[in-house]
């Protein structure tokens, strides 16, 4: 009974994400855009990925 209610919140949950994500990500690019702090966020992607990258080539 648990197991199943846990995967019925899990799924709603993935196509809640699903279907909000695209959304959110369209909006942070339009206002990206019109900022105009693309490189900034670039940037500071790129090194958010390096550090991902090196954590988990230390643990």
């Amino acid at each position: 009974m648990l197991s199943t209610l846990h995967m019925f919140l899990t799924f709603s949950l993935l196509s809640l994400l699903r279907s909000v994500f695209p959304v959110i990500l369209r909006s942070t690019f339009i206002s990206v855009v019109s900022s105009s702090r693309l490189v900034f966020v670039v940037s500071g992607l790129v090194s958010a990925v390096y550090v991902i990258m090196g954590l988990t080539v230390a643990l």
